[in-house]
């Protein structure tokens, strides 16, 4: 988790540089980050992380996947494959690619069948808690997937996640 932040942080204040910088040169820089953490679904976490990279990959390997395969899980998965190698050519990140595509297919294909993954009841209280539980769930789902970034193996991200999920072994 702290890891991810500090990703976050660093990415994002790197990006408010730069848009600082433009706007001092007068040019206008698109906003990068929006808040990814406090989204409740993972189609909305990408949305707003990375926003100029993430919008590449839909735009330029996304839609030609899905125009040529017609198969949008497949596009989805190999475009976030893309997007992990993007970041750095090892199989980690393929994996971690492979993660974020299969947690957004998941998601679409869970949507499409019942509607909707959390319904936000019409009762304020109900409705705040319930977008607090998906922000919690989503934010979970990524956070996991930062140990396969920051461990140098597979391996290692392996031993990280046997010490959360079988932490009394």
């Amino acid at each position: 988790m702290e890891y991810g932040l500090n990703l976050y942080f660093q990415f994002a204040g790197y990006s408010d540089i730069a848009i600082g910088m433009g706007l001092t040169f007068g040019y206008t820089i698109c906003e990068n980050f929006s808040n990814p953490f406090l989204k409740p679904n993972i189609i909305s976490f990408w949305r707003s992380w990375h926003i100029s990279l993430a919008d590449w990959i839909r735009d330029y390997v996304y839609l030609t996947l899905v125009a040529h395969a017609r198969n949008r899980a497949f596009a989805i998965v190999v475009a976030m494959i893309a997007l992990g190698l993007w970041h750095e050519f090892t199989f980690r990140y393929i994996v971690w690619g492979a993660y974020h595509g299969a947690g957004i297919a998941v998601y679409h294909r869970i949507r499409k069948t019942t509607g909707t993954i959390f319904h936000f009841p019409e009762r304020p209280v109900f409705r705040y808690l319930s977008y607090a539980l998906a922000v919690m769930i989503n934010f979970t789902f990524v956070s996991l997937s930062f140990a396969l970034t920051k461990e140098d193996t597979i391996l290692e991200a392996m031993m990280v996640y046997r010490e959360i999920f079988l932490f009394w072994i």
